[in-house]
């Protein structure tokens, strides 16, 4: 069974590994030819985009799946009555986002300044329904490798349109969003395919069920709204606090800096089984806190080599325009960083069923971010956004450390550890600003690394000295 699902999870992830790697070939191209303003307005808007997203699925995947196991006479129900729910509830937010198209624009898109941006909005809500479904539907069966077929497909598809749209027709940002708006329809056909035989089943709509899935779900909703609402607020800075060019050259650094979570999301999908196996094996939970300082100095390495030659590789894969994005880059890396310390944050709550930690931990943060943005944003622009959301998930981890930690007691050095990151970060930040320009000071900068990773490698080879650990960490293929 752990076998089976760490290896369902590598398939899981191996699309978006792909996708990844795939902009990493595109991504100079499009900075050639989309201008700081496009790219600003490719972020917001795709920000703006998933955050209304989520808030229409309404948490109703979890609930789907949750009530195809439990409702056994007939499984396929929970998924219908999800889609009906989910298309009736798209389609009266777009018919009112019409409705109102003065003031959806003005809070949606006040700089857009055309309705044009409101129908590929609503355009894209629509024709992400049945993909959302169809992905879970084939999940629940167990087809991962239909599951990244799909994915890559629509991935392949975009990126073919893109170049067309945004290279060979040189249509800007608005190439850039009907190249999605193609790959979605191409993707909502082929998921069309494959829920053809629940598609207009009328009969299977059950209020009841519905309501028992809408109670269900709502908690998990509330649970990850503080989250998906930073997001927007972070567009919502952006575009009326700081302006688009500068909202491109946070993006772009966006963009570089996920390229970190291949490792870490490849980490949380192979650590999360095993984390529940070495519960119910009732194992020493100091197991949980070596696999911790071993990722935190592993991942903080990651981060700050990135940063540290990030002039550099903005230099070679960048153009000009966006290499004043250096220090947002690097504070975004260690963003990430914060983020995902969160599988261990809240690992006791969750080994305990205490689903309320991360809520609790989710709304400190936001006021953290909210607070920290309102005063650091107008001080220091994008590099102020990017600091208080450092800042935000530095609350998160303290307070879902402490929550979990008085539900399942695990000896993590949780200060010692976040001390750790922002010095490195502090070093790092200090390196790049004493050495901004490409190749600058290339000398100290490689021994700084060099410095850096044989600390790393001696901390981590005490942690793995002890048997038990490197027996643990075998389980990981780690060595």
């Amino acid at each position: 069974m752990p076998k089976r699902l760490l290896k369902e999870s590598v398939v899981y992830g191996l699309s978006s590994t792909i996708a990844r790697f795939i902009g990493v070939f595109t991504l100079p191209i499009y900075s050639q030819v989309l201008s700081t303003e496009d790219y600003g307005t490719i972020g917001i808007f795709n920000t703006t985009f998933n955050f209304l997203l989520f808030l229409l699925v309404f948490s109703m995947d979890s609930a789907a799946v949750r009530f195809y196991y439990i409702h056994q006479q007939n499984q396929k129900k929970p998924l219908v009555n999800w889609f009906y729910f989910q298309l009736i509830t798209t389609f009266v937010f777009c018919v009112i986002i019409f409705i109102f198209s003065n003031s959806a624009l003005k809070i949606l898109f006040s700089s857009l300044g055309t309705t044009y941006y409101l129908w590929i909005l609503a355009s894209y809500l629509l024709l992400n329904i049945l993909p959302n479904i169809v992905t879970n539907q084939l999940r629940i069966h167990k087809k991962p490798w239909h599951v990244f077929s799909l994915s890559i497909a629509t991935v392949m598809l975009n990126v073919g349109l893109t170049l067309y749209f945004v290279v060979y027709q040189k249509m800007g940002a608005i190439g850039y969003l009907k190249a999605q708006l193609f790959s979605f329809l191409f993707s909502n056909l082929i998921s069309g395919y494959f829920f053809r035989d629940l598609l207009f089943q009328w009969r299977w709509i059950d209020f009841a069920l519905m309501r028992d899935m809408l109670r269900y779900s709502y908690p998990i909703l509330l649970s990850l709204m503080a989250l998906q609402l930073q997001n927007f607020l972070v567009a919502q800075f952006l575009e009326k606090k700081i302006g688009m060019s500068l909202a491109g050259l946070y993006y772009m650094a966006n963009t570089l800096a996920s390229f970190i979570t291949i490792i870490s999301s490849s980490f949380s999908q192979a650590f999360g089984p095993y984390s529940f196996e070495v519960y119910h094996k009732k194992e020493d939970p100091k197991i949980y806190a070596t696999v911790y300082h071993f990722y935190v100095m592993g991942i903080v390495v990651v981060a700050s080599s990135i940063f540290l030659f990030s002039s550099e590789i903005l230099h070679v894969f960048i153009d000009a325009k966006f290499h004043d994005a250096m220090f947002t880059l690097g504070l975004l890396l260690f963003y990430l960083v914060f983020s995902s310390y969160s599988v261990f944050s809240i690992l006791g709550s969750n080994l305990k069923n205490k689903n309320q930690t991360y809520l609790i931990a989710t709304i400190a943060s936001l006021i953290a971010f909210i607070a920290c943005g309102w005063w650091m944003v107008p001080l220091w622009g994008i590099e102020g956004l990017a600091s208080s959301m450092i800042c935000s998930q530095v609350i998160l981890n303290v307070v879902a450390f402490y929550l979990s930690h008085r539900h399942y007691a695990i000896p993590f050095a949780v200060i010692s550890s976040i001390l750790w990151t922002l010095g490195i970060l502090a070093l790092t930040f200090s390196m790049v600003w004493f050495f901004p320009n490409p190749y600058e000071g290339i000398v100290l900068k490689i021994i700084f690394f060099i410095i850096h990773c044989i600390f790393a490698g001696m901390v981590g080879y005490f942690l793995l000295k002890k048997e038990a650990n490197i027996s643990l960490l075998s389980k990981f293929k780690l060595k």
